[in-house]
Order: structure tokens, then C-alpha cells, then sequence
């Protein structure tokens, strides 16, 4: 196999290095994905999957390779290579790159990292991704993973949860805000009634079998409790949770996952809190907006958007 001896992006001519064209549109790729949040990690396995050669005969890409492309000030045009990429350009990336470092001490078990339900765009329903940066004002934002929509949520992790400790202490204050369907029952009416007939004429009986009667006992209890629509199942376990549950001092990971199925962020950094039967609870306003059977309630596809930084 060829070694490479000149960075990736160029080639010799005549002794003299050179863009090369479909190498310099990979390191602009790399450039932009880390610029928008993506890992090394994760950049290294989208231009494995694509194989494309890092040197001759050589395709699969890891985090130092991709590192080694974004650490290089040569794509600058120092050294008396072409320029590539601006100054500013390599600057930020030398200050997202520091950022980075700079978290290896944090406690991942505290504070944002507790949060655990996804974070979807109220834009178009994607997921959305956390990451730090250290040349804004804001620390922390979230960007969404759509590549059509692109939007960018500038949020600290504090305000953030203590929003959505402020939408599920609107609920525990008001459970009755909870809105219940109407329970459709999904079995047979005929078959309830002809069980209930067996048993009813089962105790008549003086010598009736025990066993036989647990039997069709347990046999209705099972027919109703099936018939329980899961909608209004759900509602009713909801308002439950929130009934017995003491307004919140801070954040809860525990109710969170338990009632919430999804956080819905908007541009202006207002949050919706989706919960488990679609109803909308949101940061501000006296109302709240339902969504029964999801027509206008966007899905997040995915249930692991958890917050990163890398």
C-alpha cells in the first residue's frame, strides 16, 4: 500500500503540491459536519461507509484521521500549500476542538445529562442534538439533525430544564387540565353478558365447582380489562402520576420519563412539553393545545436523541 505524503485535499505536480478537487470537497464536508456539531466518531464512519480513500487503498477513516484534516493549519495556504479554508474558518475550529477538551471533567450524571427524553425541532419533528460551544454568548444550543431545516436553538442547560420543570408543575397543580377520551370498549357485548350468565347461574348452585367459577371470573375481569382503550388507559394513569406527585423544587429525570414522551423546542427557544397521550402542555399561555390522534403533533423518530457534547 502507497503512503500518503502530503496532506489529504492535495497533490504534487511537478514537485509542486495542488488541490485535488474530489479531496477538497471531502475536506469541506468534514469541515462543515464538525462546524455543525458532529463527532469525529461519527464523521469517521459516514466517510467509512461512503469508502472513500483516505490514501491509496486505504478507506476506512477513524477520529484521529478526521482530527488530523481539522488540525492542520496548512489547509489555511501556510507552509505554501493552496488555501482551502479561511483563517476564521480554522480558528473556530481550533476553538470547538478546546471546547471539547474542556469537558472531560464534567459529572454526566447530573444537571442536562439526567435528560433523557428526546429533544425534538417544532419546526419539522426531527430530533435535535446538544453541544457546547465557547465562542457565543450562550454555552449551550441545539441543532437540528434535518438537513432541510438546519435550526439552531440557543438554550442554557438550566433554563431548559427549569422550563420543563415549570410545564409539569402547570399540570401537577391542575391534573383536571388532563384531558380523558371517553373509554371505547373493544369487546363483544354478547360476550360479556353470556360470562356474566355463567356465573350468575354458577353460584345458584349449591355444589358449584370453585375452580370453574375462579375460572370465568378471572375470564371476564381479562375480557374488561382488554376492552380498555390504551388512549384513555393511558390519560387516566397520567393523571394518576400527576395527582399523587408533589409540586417540583428542580428537575425530574423520573417524572419526566415517566409522563413525557417528547420536548418540542422552537427557535425562540420556547418549549412544548408532549405528553404520553399527545397532549401538549406549553411553557407559556393559560391554555394548552391537545392533540388526540397525533394529526398535528409532530413525531420525533427517534427515542434516544439524548443530550452530547461530542
Amino acid at each position: 500500500m502507497k503512503k500518503r505524503t502530503i496532506p489529504f485535499g492535495y497533490v504534487y505536480e511537478n514537485g509542486v503540491p495542488v488541490v485535488e478537487k474530489s479531496e477538497k470537497e471531502t475536506v469541506m464536508v468534514i469541515i462543515k459536519e464538525y462546524l455543525n456539531g458532529k463527532s469525529l466518531k461519527c464523521i469517521a464512519e459516514e466517510l467509512s461507509q461512503r469508502q472513500i480513500d483516505f490514501a491509496p487503498g486505504k478507506n476506512v477513516w477513524n477520529k484521529a484521521r478526521v482530527m488530523r484534516i481539522i488540525d492542520d493549519s496548512r489547509y489555511t495556504g501556510n507552509a505554501g500549500f493552496p488555501q482551502i479554508i479561511d483563517e476564521t474558518t480554522y480558528l473556530t475550529l481550533k476553538e470547538i476542538k478546546s471546547g471539547k477538551n474542556n469537558q472531560e471533567g464534567i459529572d454526566r450524571t447530573k444537571g442536562i445529562y439526567r435528560l433523557k427524553t428526546p429533544v425534538c425541532c417544532s419546526e419539522c419533528g426531527s430530533k435535535m442534538h446538544r453541544r457546547r460551544t465557547i465562542h457565543h454568548r450562550c454555552k449551550e444550543e441545539w441543532f437540528c439533525e434535518n438537513g432541510d431545516c438546519k435550526a439552531i436553538v440557543k438554550i442554557e442547560d438550566n433554563d431548559l430544564l427549569a422550563k420543563i420543570t415549570y410545564c409539569l408543575n402547570r399540570v401537577i397543580g391542575n391534573p383536571d387540565m388532563l384531558y380523558i377520551p371517553k373509554n371505547e370498549i373493544c369487546y363483544r357485548e354478547s360476550d360479556k353478558q353470556r360470562i356474566e350468565n355463567e356465573i350468575g347461574r354458577a353460584l345458584e348452585r349449591s355444589d358449584f365447582n370453585k375452580d370453574d367459577l375462579r375460572q370465568k371470573m378471572l375470564k371476564l375481569s381479562s375480557l374488561k380489562y382488554d376492552g380498555i382503550s390504551n388512549a384513555h388507559y393511558t390519560a387516566q394513569h397520567l393523571k394518576y402520576i400527576f395527582t399523587s406527585t408533589q409540586p417540583l423544587t428542580e428537575f425530574s429525570n423520573e417524572l419526566t420519563s415517566k409522563t413525557v414522551d417528547r420536548i418540542l423546542l422552537n427557535k425562540n427557544a420556547v418549549i412544548t412539553v408532549v405528553l404520553k397521550n399527545k397532549q401538549e402542555i406549553r411553557e407559556v399561555g393559560e391554555g394548552n393545545s391537545f392533540t388526540y390522534n397525533g394529526d398535528t403533533a409532530k413525531d420525533c423518530q427517534d427515542n434516544t436523541c439524548n443530550p452530547r457534547d461530542d
